[in-house]
């Protein structure tokens, strides 16, 4: 073989190794990557999901606060907001709550959100034991709650 012949044996050698050797670098890379984007997906699914859980919750007590204060305006003899208040609590409670309940949870919704015309009757009358009929809802609205999982004294789920 002369000079050449090995120079250029050399050279395709040389080229095929270093040929092996990007791609290798660039399998590398390439699983990297894959591993980092779905490390960081995970991540993300379980932030959506204690964002979702937190909004919930968050629903289910300004919900919790806004019937609480129907109970106060009742108790006040303020029967209009106390209405006013009812409605809302009512009207939130079955177009953004309830949708989300399980099938465990929605009898127990339904048990809430069926009183709405009675409470609202009772109200507009301002009758005096209207008082006592939001006081025993908001009761039920807390077990309520407390069954969703939604409570304010449970921690967000995955939080530490």
């Amino acid at each position: 073989m002369d000079n050449s012949s090995e120079e250029g044996v050399r050279r395709d050698y040389l080229m095929k190794r270093n040929a092996r050797a990007f791609l290798f670098a660039a399998i590398a890379v390439v699983v990297a990557f894959v591993i980092g984007f779905a490390w960081q997906y995970v991540r993300a699914q379980q932030n959506e999901q204690r964002a979702a859980y937190a909004e919930r919750a968050l629903e289910g007590a300004r919900l919790e606060a806004l019937l609480s204060g129907a109970v106060i305006d009742a108790q006040e003899g303020k029967f209009e907001l106390s209405r006013q208040r009812a409605s809302d609590f009512f009207a939130r409670l079955q177009n953004r709550l309830a949708p989300g309940f399980d099938s465990a949870t929605t009898p127990s919704a339904g048990l809430v959100i069926n009183q709405r015309d009675a409470v609202i009757t009772s109200l507009a009358r301002s009758d005096p034991a209207a008082e006592s009929v939001l006081s025993r809802l908001l009761n039920q609205y807390r077990g309520l709650i407390a069954q969703a999982g939604l409570d304010s004294l449970r921690p967000v789920p995955g939080h530490d």
